[in-house]
């Protein structure tokens, strides 16, 4: 009996190892150019560059990855190469040519800041289809609530302050509180915030109401100060808002198969 139980286990274990596929970063990268398009307008007689995620079939085993995380993309896109003026010498390229489309390809293969970010994910993603990626190690970093919430929170922007004391506020992939911020950057932490915060944007905004209509005192005596300390007294009063919390929780056990991080306290 106990060589039977054997004999079953081994075989069990066997179809699991032949039922596991492999891919290489090579084969991941040959389908870049069906996921990624580079999309050029003109903007008072600029020539703007925007990479845009295509639409893929239902059926793509890439469907889901795509499809959920436009936001997340965009996000790593506009702080890597974007950010770093990568697209400039793109732009004497026609839109519909093959060579701007091969050339946008190239480039985000070898960026440096873009590549190693996008990788990581798109493995990870991978991985919990059921494929093993040759070279990847498999590991997850551990972050806590308080850093997440930490990074989180810098989402409630308030750019500027209008003289009748109206709000400018913003939940922008520019224009947020990170920069002023965070010393140790961390894109997948900052882009899985903004795109969860995005996904759910009209429970986003009524946190925002929430908070700002809160706000009865005079923070400052010139608009420089008060600006600075309206933003602190939101970044405050949001890390301490539940429902803030719930949103990301929600998200990250909708992804976390897949992301490449996780959180101790929500597994």
């Amino acid at each position: 009996m106990r060589k039977y139980f054997l004999i079953f286990g081994l075989l069990h274990l066997l179809n699991f190892v032949i039922a596991e596929e492999i891919i290489s970063i090579e084969e991941i990268h040959k389908r870049y150019p069906e996921i990624f398009i580079l999309k050029k307008r003109k903007y008072k007689n600029k020539v703007l560059i925007s990479p845009q995620l295509r639409d893929l079939d239902p059926g793509d085993k890439l469907y889901d990855f795509v499809n959920y995380n436009q936001f997340y993309l965009t996000y790593i896109f506009s702080k890597t190469i974007r950010k770093n003026n990568g697209f400039k010498h793109l732009k004497e390229f026609k839109e519909d040519s093959l060579e701007l489309q091969k050339k946008f390809i190239n480039l985000i293969i070898k960026d440096t800041t873009f590549s190693p970010v996008f990788e990581k994910y798109i493995c990870h993603y991978y991985n919990s289809i059921g494929y093993k990626v040759k070279g990847f190690k498999k590991i997850k970093n551990e972050i806590s609530k308080r850093r997440l919430k930490d990074i989180a929170v810098k989402f409630f922007y308030i750019k500027d302050i209008k003289e009748n004391g109206e709000y400018i506020r913003k939940l922008c992939v520019k224009d947020n509180g990170i920069d002023e911020t965070e010393k140790n950057r961390n894109l997948h932490i900052e882009a899985f915030c903004f795109d969860a915060f995005a996904d759910s944007v009209q429970k986003f905004i009524e946190i925002f109401d929430e908070i700002t209509n809160k706000i009865e005192i005079n923070l400052g005596l010139n608009k420089k100060e008060e600006l600075l300390r309206t933003q602190g007294a939101v970044y405050y009063a949001t890390s301490r808002n539940s429902k803030v919390m719930e949103i990301l929780k929600d998200e990250y056990l909708r992804k976390k198969s897949y992301l490449p991080f996780k959180i101790k306290e929500w597994e």
